[in-house]
């Protein structure tokens, strides 16, 4: 258990409270604090080790260590965020996360669309329909958020910029993928990435591990666009790398279930509310053949007041974005739980690993025997 620190550099003070040095020294004494704990202890001392692919579960800072170890973990943590953002460029940040189409994209459609998540509240209380949501209060809709934005030539651009600012961002960047789920351990074998769009995720799992064949599946609408795109590859990718026109609400097609060794899922079960994200893991599990895997890429919300609270406020807004655009949520560890064991035969985790740097993490599961 993670506990909020109450010294060191607070996650919840100003930035520039506390210069370089001063930030150095508080992570310095946090640190020695944990080391004389873990000598007189035992426990091992926290040491980056990890070269991915392996879930970890040992705790760091085990949760029947002195309150005062807690603390000093969180200081650490909080005091690392603050020399992140206080050695961060204004023009990092602009070239990283491509400002303008983000600013323009949140004051267009995402700003308006909260200021009316009270109205759709009150009109449609907790509903779990795609198409009831704060968005189509805002601008008087009766369609998903999805069909709205791919309505009109206009929307549909403004919200292929926003998804690419955000997929620029440090925390999104997809060589996350790599580090957390030990591809190469599949040797030849099929990936199929469900809701792979443009192929992006596919190019990089071919281009670095030349034993796997991935299927892009998406929406006709969608392959039909990504396919000129593989047309361009390398022949030594492009040769193992396919689309397969399919919709995830319906049963995978049982030619491919039993070709596929893994499905891959990136930043898709959090767009929907739990009855439609329900369908799609009961699709994939009733596809799984015997020794295949789901491994699901998405954020797990913390313990409130266990991350600095910049990082948290940020969790935050987006889960308020899966609310009010489509009546989901970003979703803690026990809601992923609840969600594996909700499918026939129930799901189980795995593994999890989440890759240093990344907002995601890298969730195994398979059909609990």
């Amino acid at each position: 258990m993670d506990h909020a620190a109450n010294n060191g550099a607070k996650g919840s003070g100003e930035r520039g409270s506390l210069d370089l040095d001063a930030l150095a020294a508080v992570i310095s004494k946090a640190s020695s604090e944990i080391s004389a704990y873990c000598g007189q202890s035992g426990h091992p001392v926290p040491a980056n080790t990890s070269e991915g692919g392996s879930a970890k579960h040992a705790h760091i800072i085990p949760p029947d260590a002195a309150e005062s170890v807690h603390q000093a973990r969180q200081t650490i943590r909080n005091a690392a965020y603050e020399i992140l953002l206080l050695c961060s460029e204004p023009s990092e940040f602009l070239e990283d996360h491509e400002v303008n189409d983000w600013v323009g994209f949140m004051t267009k459609f995402l700003v308006p669309t909260a200021c009316q998540l009270p109205e759709a509240t009150e009109r449609w209380g907790d509903t779990k329909e795609t198409n009831q949501t704060a968005l189509n209060c805002a601008f008087n809709t009766d369609l998903t958020t999805f069909e709205y934005m791919e309505s009109n030539q206009a929307s549909s651009d403004y919200f292929a910029r926003y998804m690419r600012s955000l997929g620029k961002s440090a925390g999104f960047l997809p060589d996350h993928i790599l580090k957390g789920f030990n591809w190469e351990s599949l040797g030849e074998a099929q990936v199929v990435d469900v809701g792979g769009s443009s192929g992006q995720v596919a190019i990089l799992l071919a281009t670095n591990y030349p034993r796997l064949t991935i299927k892009i599946m998406d929406l006709p609408v969608t392959t039909a666009n990504t396919q000129p795109i593989l047309d361009r590859l390398e022949p030594s990718v492009a040769s193992r790398v396919s689309c397969v026109a399919h919709d995830f609400f319906k049963p995978f097609p049982e030619v491919l279930a039993e070709s596929t060794d893994v499905y891959f899922l990136r930043k898709i079960l959090h767009d929907w509310p739990f009855p439609s994200a329900q369908i799609i893991l009961q699709n994939l599990t009733t596809a799984l053949k015997p020794g295949a895997v789901i491994v699901i890429m998405e954020t797990i919300l913390p313990p409130s007041g266990s991350i600095p609270a910049r990082a948290e406020a940020r969790l935050c807004v987006r889960d308020l974005i899966m609310a009010e655009t489509q009546n989901s949520k970003e979703r803690e560890m026990s809601d992923w739980i609840e969600l594996f064991e909700s499918v026939t035969p129930k799901l189980r985790l795995k593994g999890y690993e989440q890759p240093s740097g990344s907002v995601l993490t890298l969730l195994v599961v398979e059909v609990d025997k």
